[in-house]
């Protein structure tokens, strides 16, 4: 009984009232409900309830007959609640009202009656099934799940019912055996056993074992979670070598074997499931003795599969073996790579493949070189290394950043680093530098020739701004060379915010912070001091001077300096103060130099890159979102030159004992035009300088100093320190207009005949500014949208021209089941991170 604003109410009769008022099935023209209470306790207060348009009678053996009259003859229309203070009397009693209770309802009051009656089920198998089942029904909690998980469901079967009952004893968030499994077997994996013992003490061992049978195939005479568990995972490793498996495995096999791919792949693609799989897998390798399977196995046949994260250890050791031999197939191992990005390890083995792809481009571009010959005089190299060249420092870069992040490499990984290492200092940088130097000697004043410079660079391309009451933001990052500032445009333009336009200019001789920055700025005349840089009469050193020299070219409050990282740390309300009123704004950013330029520090400098290309984007971001920014240049003061291993000292020269004006390991400045052979000598052509020469060594050598640091220089005339970036970009807003490549199914059969099926696919354009990547899903499902194939997963990021290369191909697996030739079967491809449908096909599945 409940109590509601002082007026009683029966919960007995709340639920009366709403079965009555249920809509009647098509037979019905009444509703007739028969209530049997055992222990009377609703015998008086049935007395009180108020149903309309109901006749209630408390029925007993004295009034069968007349209760029967009543209801056929005297009120044939009527609705009826026929309350009995006893049990349900069996069938085969003698009962004049049995006839009725056939086409009538049943009210029920216990718990297992409550829940059959809010899911509608009144059969005697259900009623047996509940009644089998009570124990799991004599707690609360475990009543409210199985209702609310079967409460909407068209399908109560007694199928539906123990896989509910099931769902809740492992607290699965699916409605799935397969789901059920999967809590199961991470159970398992952590040495836990709660969920399996919650089904034996609450559910049922034989009826879990009769759905392993029915969904798996999986039969055992004395069967085991982890003999299951091993089944299912050695049944797909069977599908994907081919069934060329050990012997000893062959006990563990389950024929058919495809609902065990389909149920692995489905859980390794979970977004939400990975950490469960790695733990449960790395059980069962150790349960196989996965290892002894890997040996003497060629990297082709195993890159098949991506079950366990054993195959990626060999083929990772496998690939450093094919990078140290003389003849390396550097095709296979590239391909090899970026297939294993689809791998289900890949975020695991990022590291590891990211610096075997960077050896494998830097090794074969070197070959490439060797076997083509390098370019010859100062120009063509200029334009060689601006093209094509720089591509190796980038290579030596990302495997340098990879390597540096791997936990205990082995003494192959390190081998193969040696060979990076010799490859790109004597194959690459000696040869590249000998190439250049030779080109130097003929020059008194260092020119590339139809090269913009760098002391040009305000009146080429932001004076125009200026004229034109433009405003425009200048990002001058210290030691952005110009490889990183390609590989920065690629990622600003990831984002739809940029158009970003890459352009080069001849940096200032020598190649130092100083000089550098003051060249940048507006000015007439360039002189070289103690220490310090002059500018038009200024000292440029410091925020505050140059901000006078912008004020005095530009106008006052025109033209402004700032460091970005005050940028990076301001509210959106202090910029918009900061940046009121002006048109040329320098923004001086320093985090590459301020690494590499300590000896401390110097050999975390191509970390330090990553770092500067992301505060660098960051900041970008901030000048757009924040100030409207539309315009926007990054560039640099100079580059570097940088080797992971120290020089031996015959790459180093002595700097004579005079007083120079300015001196790094790269360069020093004097007014004696002679110097020793191991230098090229330019004369200094700024202003008020006389008769001053800078002095660069050759080639790679640097000038020995005391104290430590000499892999990170600059100051010299090496591409790597004097070709500097210009990033020219262009801020839009609005949608991405930009689209994504196409992916096609190009195999031209629309029927399935075998239960593993190969399909083809085809990147249709490749990868430009205009078209951006995607990563897609394909997998087959029936018209009730019911899966039947594992998901594999495309990304079509392919750079290449050729049509050739942008082909893949796709392995499918089919669950086993009844297909029809009458039936529709859809292949169907998905965006992967939006599940937009990109293609539907019919097919036909004849299996």
């Amino acid at each position: 009984m409940i109590r509601k604003y002082g007026e009683v109410v029966f919960e007995a009769e709340v639920k009366l009232k709403e079965r009555f008022k249920q809509p009647l099935r098509d037979e019905q023209i009444r509703k007739i409900i028969f209530w049997y209470d055992e222990t009377q306790s609703y015998l008086s207060e049935v007395d009180e309830y108020s149903l309309e348009d109901v006749h209630t009678i408390k029925v007993n053996e004295n009034n069968l007959i007349y209760t029967k009259y009543l209801i056929e003859k005297e009120f044939p229309n009527d609705s009826f609640l026929l309350y009995f203070g006893q049990a349900r009397p069996l069938e085969k009693q003698n009962n004049p009202l049995l006839d009725i209770y056939f086409y009538s309802e049943e009210f029920k009051l216990d718990a297992i009656a409550a829940i059959m009656d809010e899911l509608g089920l009144e059969d005697n198998e259900s009623d047996y099934f509940f009644q089998s089942h009570a124990s799991f029904f004599q707690n609360k909690k475990r009543q409210k799940d199985f209702r609310d998980l079967l409460i909407g469901d068209s399908d109560k079967s007694i199928e539906k019912l123990t896989l509910g009952i099931m769902c809740v004893l492992v607290k699965a968030k699916e409605f799935s055996f397969s789901v059920v499994c999967e809590k199961l077997f991470a159970e398992l994996a952590q040495d836990s056993s709660l969920s399996w013992e919650q089904i034996e003490k609450f559910g049922k061992l034989s009826e879990f074992w009769e759905f392993a049978e029915s969904k798996f195939h999986y039969h055992k005479e004395k069967p085991s979670l982890k003999d299951f568990l091993i089944s299912i995972f050695v049944s797909k490793l069977s599908i994907d070598y081919n069934e060329k498996i050990p012997a000893n495995w062959d006990n563990y096999l389950i024929t058919p074997e495809n609902n065990s791919v389909v149920f692995l792949n489905r859980w390794m693609n979970q977004v939400n499931g990975k950490i469960e799989y790695k733990k449960v897998a790395i059980l069962v390798a150790d349960e196989l003795k996965f290892q002894k399977f890997l040996k003497k196995k060629s990297s082709e046949f195993l890159s098949q599969s991506d079950t366990f994260s054993g195959i990626e250890d060999y083929l990772v050791e496998s690939t450093i073996d094919a990078l140290l031999i003389p003849v390396v197939r550097h095709n296979q191992i590239e391909q090899l790579i970026l297939n294993r990005r689809n791998s289900f390890w890949y975020s695991n083995y990022s590291k590891q493949y990211k610096a075997l792809l960077a050896a494998s481009r830097l090794l074969f571009k070197i070959n490439e070189i060797e076997q083509n010959g390098m370019e010859s005089g100062t120009e063509k190299l200029w334009h060689a290394y601006q093209e094509n060249y720089y591509q190796i420092d980038t290579y030596y870069r990302h495997f340098n950043v990879s390597f540096a992040q791997l936990e205990n490499p082995s003494d192959n990984f390190y081998q193969l680093q040696e060979k990076v290492e010799n490859f790109y200092t004597n194959g690459f940088l000696q040869i590249f530098a000998e190439k250049w130097t030779a080109n130097l000697n003929q020059m008194e004043t260092f020119e590339i020739e139809g090269i913009a410079k760098q002391t040009n660079f305000y009146q080429d391309d932001i004076k125009g701004y200026v004229d034109k009451d433009t405003r425009v933001f200048v990002i001058i990052s210290d030691a952005l060379r110009y490889e990183i500032g390609v590989e920065l445009a690629e990622e600003l333009e990831n984002s739809h915010y940029y158009q970003v336009n890459v352009k080069n200019m001849q940096g200032v001789l020598p190649s130092y912070t100083g000089l550098g920055m003051a060249s940048l700025l507006p000015h007439q005349e360039l002189e070289i001091g103690r220490n310090q840089i002059i500018v038009d009469g200024m000292s440029s050193q410091g925020l505050d001077n140059r901000n006078k020299i912008m004020g005095k070219n530009i106008g006052i409050n025109k033209g402004r300096a700032f460091r970005a990282k005050d940028i990076l740390n301001a509210t959106k309300t202090e910029l918009r103060e900061q940046f009121s009123g002006g048109l040329v704004y320098y923004i001086y950013h320093n985090t590459i130099d301020a690494t590499g330029d300590h000896a401390a520090s110097e050999d975390k400098v191509f970390q330090a890159v990553e770092t500067a290309k992301s505060e660098l984007i960051r900041l970008s971001d901030k000048l757009v979102n924040n100030l409207s920014a539309t315009h926007l240049y990054i560039t640099a003061d100079h580059g570097f030159m940088y080797t992971k291993n120290p020089l031996a000292n015959v790459d180093k020269v002595s700097m004579p004992v005079n007083q120079s004006i300015e001196s790094n390991r790269r360069f020093y400045i004097d007014s004696i035009k002679e110097a020793s052979s191991s230098f090229h000598t330019f004369k200094l052509e700024l202003a008020n300088q006389g008769e001053n020469f800078v002095h660069i060594p050759k080639g790679l050598m640097r000038i020995a100093v005391q104290g430590a640091g000499s892999n990170y220089v600059h100051g010299g005339s090496m591409p790597q320190e004097c070709l500097i970036p210009l990033l020219e970009i262009k801020a839009t807003s609005g949608r991405d207009t930009r689209k994504r490549v196409g992916i096609q199914l190009v195999s031209e059969q629309n029927r399935i005949t075998n239960v593993v099926t190969y399909l083809t696919f085809l990147q249709l354009q490749r990868v430009t500014k205009e078209n951006k990547s995607q990563t897609v899903g394909a997998y087959f499902e029936d018209k009730d949208k019911n899966k039947l194939s594992n998901e594999i997963i495309l990304l079509a990021d392919s750079i290449s021209e050729s049509p050739e290369d942008r082909i893949t191909t796709g392995k499918f697996t089919f669950i086993q089941r009844l297909y029809s030739l009458k039936e529709s079967y859809f292949f169907v491809l998905e965006d992967h991170q939006s599940d937009e449908e990109l293609d539907r096909r019919h097919f036909t599945i004849d299996l």
